[in-house]
């Protein structure tokens, strides 16, 4: 049972998600209401926003997403266009995580590990795919997540097939970061 803090969400949009949503932006159906300076929803005027799933007015964007074909049994493989870094002087967090699995067989026993600086991310170590019987394509979505960021931090994501098939595996890092905050 991995160590997941979240819930698995759907690829589509929600239904009240309207407009840029199609555009693909994993940031588009979550805008918040831009005539309140970015301080309330749009969807519940006067909830505040959860920092982390809606980045502040200014941030950019991180993003980082790869497709390994064939990871064959007992290999461990780096998805290299998995990587996202936070500049020198911010501050981010990664809010999102996607894992896909491709090519499935009747048992699958393939695991991703998110790491921070090359050490395993608490809760992040052992994140796992139980596919439908029949599926041959299966994507999950862990959201939300709150992995923070420091300056000159490297996040990265890492596949284990410990099965007897190969598998094409792949997977996504979603995040924002912005100028850190000096002095208290």
């Amino acid at each position: 049972m991995p160590e997941v803090i979240g819930y698995r969400t759907s690829r589509t949009s929600p239904a009240w998600a309207t407009g840029p949503a199609a555009s693909g932006s994993p940031f588009a159906a979550l805008q918040p209401n831009q005539g309140t300076g970015g301080q309330q929803t749009g969807i519940n005027p006067g909830m505040p926003l959860d920092s982390y799933l809606f980045p502040p007015a200014g941030s950019t964007q991180l993003l980082g997403t790869d497709f390994q074909p064939s990871l064959g049994a007992g290999q461990i493989v780096q998805l290299p266009a998995c990587t996202i870094v936070c500049p020198a002087a911010n501050a981010g967090v990664v809010h999102s995580i996607k894992i896909l699995l491709d090519q499935i067989t009747a048992t699958t026993n393939v695991f991703w590990t998110v790491k921070r600086n090359g050490i395993p991310v608490h809760g992040y170590n052992n994140l796992r795919l139980i596919p439908r019987s029949g599926a041959a394509s299966v994507e999950y979505e862990f959201v939300p997540v709150r992995i923070e960021l420091s300056p000159n931090d490297v996040v990265t994501m890492q596949a284990t097939n410990v099965d007897g098939a190969p598998y094409n595996v792949g997977g996504q890092l979603i995040g924002w970061y912005e100028p850190a905050q000096v002095g208290g």
